[in-house]
């Protein structure tokens, strides 16, 4: 039986491009001077993290918008806030300064957020 490589390569081809896909999906920082949080968003409302654990910087609600003015470029408003945690154990609220490896990691494939410390 004759083997074709042309069917070989297309097929190595095929999963390399299935490995390709996996990569790159995620966005990780650890540091937390000068954290600039990204918005995590489905289009109808969006959450922006804090570096504090447990806490969100503010809630972006869509298509609603401050008009100030008649010409005057419309602002986003931020909506009601209800994911603030004050989280304490034995007592002790958990803060910034507690937690050491700190990292927070951004999904885009999956949707998700997750900081861990």
């Amino acid at each position: 039986m004759k083997r074709n490589p042309g069917i070989l390569i297309i097929l190595l081809l095929a999963c390399a491009q299935f490995v390709a896909a996996q990569v790159g999906w995620e966005i990780s920082t650890n540091e937390k001077n000068n954290y600039v949080p990204t918005c995590v968003a489905n289009g109808q409302i969006g959450i922006v993290p804090d570096v504090t654990p447990f806490r969100t910087r503010e809630v972006v609600l869509n298509h609603v918008f401050d008009r100030a003015a008649p010409y005057d470029v419309s602002r986003v408003l931020s909506g009601i806030n209800p994911f603030n945690l004050v989280v304490a154990v034995n007592g002790d609220t958990i803060q910034l300064g507690d937690c050491g490896k700190w990292e927070q990691v951004l999904n885009m494939r999956e949707a998700s957020l997750k900081a861990d410390f």
